[in-house]
């Protein structure tokens, strides 16, 4: 019990430092894969980066590799 004690904030601090990247790699993606004018090049937006939660959502399967 002592030592799951011990090792909570180190554990606490590493999901603190993935949820960041997870965060900053979600807004590069919404900045270059951002919705064009020609309807052809909007593949990637209409299906992973339309909004920041389907983002996220799909940066955290692309991390878990939980691929449909």
């Amino acid at each position: 019990l002592k030592c799951i004690k011990r090792t909570l904030p180190e554990i606490a601090s590493v999901i603190v430092l993935l949820a960041l990247h997870l965060c900053l790699f979600t807004m590069i993606g919404m900045l270059l894969f951002t919705k064009s004018d020609d309807v052809k090049q909007n593949g990637e937006w209409e299906l992973h980066f339309r909004g920041l939660l389907q983002s996220l959502t799909s940066m955290l399967v692309l991390l878990t590799t939980a691929n449909n």
